[in-house]
């Protein structure tokens, strides 16, 4: 059986597979995978750039919060401490590493920013390692190397426009918590 992904939009729910979402991400004319001109398209794939076992730890992030806990007076996450957003904590980029080696999300402005505000202190492997037994570290550092290899190569950010469900979704909770863009 397919994965299936429930999309919002505007008028109705739309249920397509995981292919086809790709499949759209591929086409859209802002994907950070692409250049500029159509004849000249060029792909940075993140499995070149993001080793498969580090693929498989960022998969397997059992979402248990350790990193979001300072239980063991070990010290949190600086960037998260700063910007308490999930993705500023190491699930989040547990889950953003995975996203992107799965090709379902673009390299996008606020991915930059998450991915570039992580310190390598290391207090999440730390702190994961002593419940789970992961190391979400050596995920925090391929995460940076497979930035620095996309902006290198001259990539740019993919600018992700905004939709009508961004637009609503933004006079029930405001712009803070529903943008496009990263958050500073």
């Amino acid at each position: 059986m397919q994965e299936k992904r429930i999309f919002l939009t505007e008028r109705h729910n739309s249920t397509i597979t995981k292919k086809e979402r790709q499949a759209q991400n591929k086409n859209m004319t802002f994907c950070a995978h692409k250049t500029e001109s159509a004849k000249d398209r060029h792909f940075m794939n993140p499995l070149d750039h993001i080793p498969e076992d580090i693929r498989r730890t960022a998969a397997q992030c059992r979402h248990y919060a350790m990193c979001k806990i300072d239980y063991l007076e070990t010290g949190l996450c600086p960037p998260a401490k700063k910007t308490p957003y999930v993705g500023y904590f190491p699930q989040g980029r547990m889950d953003l590493c995975d996203a992107l080696a799965k090709d379902l999300i673009p390299v996008t402005e606020a991915a930059v920013e998450i991915i570039s505000s992580c310190t390598l202190c290391g207090s999440c492997d730390r702190q994961c390692h002593f419940v789970t037994g992961m190391r979400p570290m050596k995920v925090m550092q391929a995460l940076k190397a497979f930035l620095n290899a996309f902006l290198e190569k001259g990539e740019k950010p993919a600018v992700i426009p905004e939709d009508e469900p961004l637009k609503a979704l933004k006079t029930i909770v405001g712009e803070k918590w529903a943008t496009t863009r990263h958050r500073t």
